[in-house]
């Protein structure tokens, strides 16, 4: 159980089971050939690559996560789509795939979404099931960051826009 939740001495439900073949229903399934048209770009960059030391695979599988924006659903999707867990009830459960993968979320995990508590559940409870978990700090975490540290303090013009929703009126 995470600081926060043994702080708070409960942990949220995660979200309701959405079916996996529905939400995996719009994912590709085929592989195909790449493109033609980038192969002399592809190639370019390959051979850039090599004179700084070539290319330094990971050790074991990477799931990489990005931006998940506090949407505990859209998190657990991805990670039903990447074949990395598998959700019955309220039971998290890693496949042979996850035991093996480093889950790395890339950053603004909070803010914009639904509920950041529910997706610092959803990130508990797939720890908690045991996945190598690796989380990276994106703006929005660290704005979010910055609002609860000036909470505490004074607010002034320089923290005063870290309470105001910011976003786009243009549609």
């Amino acid at each position: 159980m995470t600081e926060l939740n043994k702080a708070l001495g409960k942990r949220l439900a995660l979200p309701p089971i959405i079916d996996t073949e529905s939400c995996l229903g719009d994912l590709p399934r085929t592989l195909g050939p790449w493109p033609e048209a980038r192969s002399e770009q592809i190639a370019s960059c390959l051979a850039s690559a090599r004179t700084h030391g070539g290319w330094q695979w990971p050790d074991q599988p990477v799931v990489f996560v990005s931006d998940p924006h506090a949407d505990a659903e859209g998190f657990l999707r991805s990670l039903i789509g990447a074949g990395a867990i598998r959700r019955n009830q309220d039971r998290i459960t890693l496949t042979q795939f996850g035991q093996q993968a480093r889950i790395i979320l890339g950053g603004d995990s909070l803010d914009k979404g639904p509920s950041n508590l529910a997706l610092l559940d959803a990130i508990a409870s797939v720890i908690d099931a045991g996945a190598n978990v690796q989380i990276l700090a994106g703006n929005h975490d660290l704005r979010m960051r910055m609002a609860i540290g000036a909470v505490q303090g004074e607010r002034t013009v320089l923290n005063e826009h870290l309470f105001v929703r910011m976003v786009s009126t243009a549609e």
